[in-house]
């Protein structure tokens, strides 16, 4: 087993409970039923993927599920610390400058992808951990660059971004709205047709 698979994903199970510890301390100040239930589904959704990766790392070290699902956890910690982060300093106590403007963009950007990846790419990959035959290698790459294309359109759109309640704009944003809104609007399409395949 190389180094990387071998202390990812510990590495990342370290980093999904420091992140879920972190976004109970941001939401502590302001806790309303709504941010309980944030807080309790995408906890149980880091540790639904964190925990396993790491089993499944020790276990089947040839199995690219462990390092995959490391990963996934690390991403939706790192969207609940980010919304928390939203919730407590900037909406709660007004919070501006170089963090505010980061963190809720590292969550914006990272959900597209950590939710693209749970219900995209773990479905082509199951169970083998690798596509069902030779003939699904093309769709796995189709959706990888559909997920990368995403990203792009989300880290780049002007505006308001939508992964929060609350009504933050991009501060990174660049270019035409509408044209990044029809970039993304092909890759929800094309994205949609994967799953129907």
């Amino acid at each position: 087993m190389s180094l990387a698979r071998r202390w990812l994903p510990p590495a990342c199970l370290i980093l999904s409970l420091a992140l879920m510890a972190g976004a109970a301390a941001l939401y502590a100040p302001v806790l309303t039923e709504d941010n309980v239930i944030q807080l309790s589904l995408l906890s149980l959704l880091t540790l639904t993927f964190s925990a396993p990766g790491v089993i499944l790392s020790r276990r089947r070290p040839e199995h690219p599920f462990g390092p995959i699902f490391s990963a996934l956890g690390a991403g939706w910690a790192l969207y609940l610390f980010a919304g928390a982060y939203v919730e407590g300093p900037i909406v709660a106590t007004g919070a501006s400058g170089g963090l505010a403007n980061l963190i809720p963009w590292i969550g914006n950007l990272v959900l597209g992808p950590a939710f693209g990846t749970t219900v995209t790419v773990l479905l082509l990959l199951f169970p083998t951990g690798r596509p069902l035959s030779p003939r699904w290698r093309p769709l796995l790459w189709l959706t990888i660059a559909v997920l990368g294309l995403l990203t792009i359109a989300v880290a780049l759109k002007p505006g308001r971004m939508e992964a929060y309640a609350a009504k933050l704009d991009n501060p990174y944003g660049v270019g035409s709205e509408l044209f990044v809104d029809a970039v993304a609007g092909v890759g929800y399409l094309l994205t949609a047709c994967i799953l129907l395949a």
